[in-house]
């Protein structure tokens, strides 16, 4: 069981801490994005040029939910996943609004 120390890692570290072998590490860019009114963080492995792949978190959940998707995949496709606002290193909305009205705007 990984220590106190070791909170709020991703699921790639947590995997390593308890000895889950991976064939290669493919580790994300964090990269960013500016909405109309909020910057948007996303985690992006692989290659530009590939086919891209978009993944979306559940409602309490953030981009890193998709760690061990992305290891899988990132040889054969661009893999996107997004923090939707207020979840992981995405902006809060400036009107609190979390409406499912206003996740598609």
């Amino acid at each position: 069981m990984p220590d106190s120390s070791q909170k709020g890692m991703n699921l790639w570290k947590a995997a390593r801490v308890i000895g889950v072998p991976f064939d290669k590490d493919v580790l994300p860019d964090t990269r960013l994005i500016q909405g109309k009114e909020i910057c948007f963080s996303y985690l992006n492995w692989g290659k530009d040029s590939m086919p891209p792949m978009l993944l979306l978190h559940g409602r309490s959940q953030t981009a890193h939910s998709w760690d061990f998707v992305g290891l899988s995949f990132a040889e054969d496709y661009r893999i996107i996943a997004l923090d939707q606002r207020g979840h992981g290193d995405s902006g809060w909305s400036p009107l609190g609004d979390y409406s499912m009205e206003a996740f598609q705007q």
